[in-house]
């Protein structure tokens, strides 16, 4: 049995089967009536015919035979297996002694071969040092090296001063003016052009020059530069004379004559013969030459409409229109061109230096606004949405960031340090005085110097990208500690004006102004101490705006997720600041706006207090200063020599008294005032404040009166009856009315 197939690696046991008893069901029913008997030659297995057709029971027959042809096959190669295993065993002990013997060779041949490599070596030293003919040997190489490069470096010298000659031929042919309809042969024509003469005055027709023309400079020029560049290194004259003149001649060929030939080319959309200019500058002066001719192309193409545009959003509009026009010619002309110009590195090249071309023609400057809101927040986001809109491509060089963003760069730095403090007071600053009225002035100061402080960190992420945070979070603070120092001094020269009124009545009365002031004081306490929108919760919350914003951008910083110019610019050194500004921020809580909190309670809080304090105990104040002693008199209760000179009120809200004698008037005018004091604090909406302020002013009252009125312990009698008339009245006012829990020591009857 043929076992060959069954060592395949897609041997499949069912086909082989099937194909196996299909060829013995063929020949079998192919045979003949007579034949009685049918052996396969593949199996050996015999198969009875009836009529051509086989029976079931044959073909069973023939399974079953080859079922034993199989085991006996399969018994067979298990007998051969474990004979060729045991026989393996039996050498492996010899196969280990050969392995030794074959590494111990291998270590010995390796030492020959060492010990004999040093032997040459000193063979071939000695052959060099002794034997002078090694050395004429070596001599004699050197020198026909030096020989062939001498040769070569005459065949380029030849060829050199050969194509130099073309060269001279050609361009003197091309610039020869041609003649005029009106002139004959007999004229002649001055013509003191040489060969070293730029082409600039002479009369030529680009059109007229053929690109076989051309082509054949092209050739030329590449030659004469292979030559230059071989010959350089040894000749002060190809250095000096051969090369300025090649460089010159490149010049002539790419700006003048193919240039100029590519940018009428180019005008009237003959996109095959400009892509054949472009391979002739490309061989001469590879990517910088085809620079060159697109240059030349938008000089005439787009120079004027460029210095027509006198603002910024004018000139980009006009740029994203040129560059998308220019980007459909540009996938036409491109197509086709060599592969070693790589098509869109080509693109990319050209729409760059289009880019520079129209912001070198520009005939306005970016920084002329002296609004810095305007100047940031508009003119320099166009800037960034015109990159923008540059896509991926041109956006992302950093030649092209360099030249949209570099007028910026200066002012990025500097402008926290030199302009953002104006600007922001300045829009704030104008609010105090907008109106006569103090608290509307003060309130709306307040509301526009929180919305500023947050447009400045805007543009301070805007601008600077979190950068300058540190000197931002500096200006924050210098803000509110200026816009402070404005407010006290608003603050005081209104508390002044009331505080030095003089009253020209001989009674001191409570008028209109006064309760204005009261009003005014009020007002501004409880706008500057509100629950939820006072000044410190407002400034909390401006501190955590500031927080969160600035930890949000320095991340994608210091993890270089921000792809901006003014990031790609920065040191790493102040790379390394941020990062440690950084964790700052994250691992303690500072106080960024310390000194602003500091401001505010010393400028703001603290004056507003004082000018609310000041309006609510002022008429106490007035009253108590009508009944003061002139100099050299003893004090109110002193002076009283008899009952007839205490002035009353007869129709006052007087306690029960247990006395006939009457509180004094100026005692009942204090009375009266504080009786109706919580009616002037109805003004305030919170009545923790309400309570605070009819507890400040009944203090007031206490200290002043002990401080301006002395009690008559040593008087006689109707003085001290006046004083303890006067005190009860008082103390009746303050506990029973106004539910004064203090300290009322210092006001005690005799």
């Amino acid at each position: 049995m043929d076992i060959t197939r069954f060592q395949a690696e897609d041997f499949d046991p069912k086909a082989w089967i099937n194909e196996t008893l299909s060829s013995d069901v063929m020949e079998i029913g192919g045979s003949t009536n007579n034949d009685k008997s049918n052996t396969s030659p593949l199996l050996g297995i015999s198969s009875s015919t009836t009529n051509g057709s086989v029976t079931t029971s044959d073909m069973s027959y023939q399974v079953n035979n080859m079922i034993v042809k199989l085991q006996a096959l399969f018994t067979e190669l298990s007998i051969f297996m474990e004979e060729e295993v045991k026989n393996a065993i039996q050498k492996i002990p010899n196969a280990l002694f050969e392995i030794e013997r074959m590494k111990e060779e291998t270590v010995s041949l390796f030492l020959s071969v060492t010990h004999l490599y040093k032997r040459i070596e000193t063979i071939e030293e000695n052959c060099y040092q002794d034997n002078k003919y090694f050395e004429t040997l070596k001599e004699l190489v050197n020198l026909k090296t030096i020989l062939s490069s001498i040769l070569l470096t005459l065949e380029q010298s030849k060829t050199l001063t050969k194509s130099l000659q073309q060269l001279d031929l050609l361009f003197r042919d091309i610039s020869k003016p041609t003649l005029s309809p009106n002139t004959n042969n007999n004229n002649t024509i001055n013509n003191n052009i040489n060969n070293n003469n730029t082409l600039n005055n002479t009369l030529i027709d680009v059109n007229e020059i053929s690109i076989e023309t051309l082509k054949e400079m092209t050739n030329q020029i590449c030659n004469v530069e292979e030559c230059v560049n071989t010959l350089e290194p040894y000749s002060e004259k190809v250095k000096n004379k051969s090369k300025p003149k090649l460089l010159n001649y490149k010049e002539k060929l790419i700006e003048q004559l193919i240039g100029n030939k590519f940018v009428n080319e180019m005008t009237n959309n003959k996109n095959n013969e400009s892509k054949e200019l472009i391979e002739l500058v490309y061989k001469i002066d590879s990517m910088k030459g085809i620079l060159k001719l697109f240059e030349l192309y938008y000089e005439k193409t787009y120079q004027q409409l460029i210095e027509q545009q006198t603002k910024s959003q004018q000139f980009y509009n006009q740029m994203i229109y040129i560059l998308k026009q220019e980007d459909l010619i540009y996938k036409k002309l491109f197509q086709g061109l060599s592969k070693e110009i790589q098509q869109d590195d080509l693109r990319i090249q050209v729409k760059m230096k289009l880019i520079e071309y129209c912001f070198k023609h520009l005939k306005f400057t970016f920084l002329q606004q002296d609004d810095l809101q305007q100047l940031i927040m508009i003119q320099y986001k166009s800037t960034k949405q015109f990159a923008k809109q540059l896509g991926v491509d041109l956006s992302h060089q950093l030649k092209i960031q360099k030249l949209i963003f570099d007028p910026f760069v200066n002012l990025q730095s500097s402008y926290l340090r030199k302009l953002e403090k104006e600007y922001t007071l300045k829009q704030v600053k104008p609010h105090l005085s907008m109106s006569d009225n103090i608290v509307e002035c003060i309130d709306d100061a307040l509301t526009h110097l929180f919305n500023e402080c947050e447009n400045a960190l805007e543009r301070c992420i805007t601008f600077t990208y979190g950068i300058e945070s540190q000197p931002f979070i500096k200006t924050i603070n210098q803000v509110f500690e200026e816009f402070g120092t404005s407010v006290n001094k608003i603050v005081n020269n209104e508390m002044v004006k009331f505080l030095k009124k003089k009253n020209n009545n001989l009674q001191v009365v409570f008028g209109d102004g006064e309760r204005q002031n009261i009003q005014n004081g009020l007002k501004l306490y409880e706008i500057v101490n509100d629950k939820e929108r006072g000044i410190k919760q407002m400034l909390d919350e401006l501190e955590n705006k500031i927080k969160n914003r600035l930890l949000e951008i320095l991340k994608d910083i210091i993890t270089n997720q921000l792809d901006e110019y003014y990031v790609k610019i920065q040191t790493d050194q102040v790379i390394k600041q941020l990062n440690h500004f950084y964790n700052s921020l994250q691992e303690v809580q500072l106080p960024l706006l310390s000194v602003a909190i500091k401001s505010i309670d010393m400028n703001i809080l603290s004056p507003i207090h004082e000018f609310a304090k000041n309006a609510l105990t002022l008429y106490v104040k007035n009253v108590l200063s009508s009944i003061a002693p002139k100099p050299n008199q003893p004090t109110f209760y002193y002076s009283l020599v008899g009952d007839k000179q205490v002035e009353y009120i007869d129709d006052a809200h007087l306690p029960e008294l247990h006395h006939s004698i009457q509180p004094s008037r100026f005692i009942t005018q204090i009375g009266e005032y504080l009786v109706k004091l919580p009616e002037q604090l109805e003004i305030l909406k919170n009545d923790d404040h309400v309570t605070y302020w009819l507890d400040t002013v009944c203090k007031e009252t206490i200290s002043l009166m002990t401080n301006n009125l002395v009690a008559p312990t040593s008087g006689q009698k109707f003085q001290i009856q006046q004083w303890n008339a006067d005190i009860r009245y008082i103390r009746h006012l303050l506990v029973d009315v106004l539910d004064f829990q203090g300290q009322l020591d210092s006001l005690n009857t005799i």
